[in-house]
């Protein structure tokens, strides 16, 4: 993960981020997720901040809470990720004429 820079809400960058990590593959379904304190002090933010980032996710189904474990992928969380992602392309757009964004698939999945 990449420092994060000026252009939107920090909560939000922290979201992008992990969500990329786990459309990527880097994270997998029930891999436990950095800590909201492992999060501030890697960016070097707030852990609030790290924390609303974190919640973005959890409250779309993302991640799940395991108290007193922490954050983990939720199942099926990677291919929701893909799946919103293919419908953000424009209609007849071959994904795989396309450059690499963070969070997509360097493959088609279907």
């Amino acid at each position: 993960m990449a420092g994060l820079d000026e252009g939107g809400p920090l909560f939000a960058q922290v979201a992008e981020r992990l969500a990329g990590e786990i459309a990527d593959g880097g994270l997998a379904e029930g891999e436990r997720v950095p800590s909201t304190n492992e999060l501030a002090a890697f960016y070097r933010i707030n852990p609030a901040t790290a924390a609303k980032g974190i919640n973005v996710l959890a409250d779309e189904g993302l991640l799940e809470k395991r108290r007193g474990t922490g954050m983990f992928v939720a199942a099926g969380a990677r291919a929701t990720l893909l799946a919103r992602r293919r419908a953000e392309l424009p209609s007849g757009t071959c994904s795989r004429c396309l450059p690499r964004r963070p969070g997509w698939a360097s493959t088609p999945t279907s």
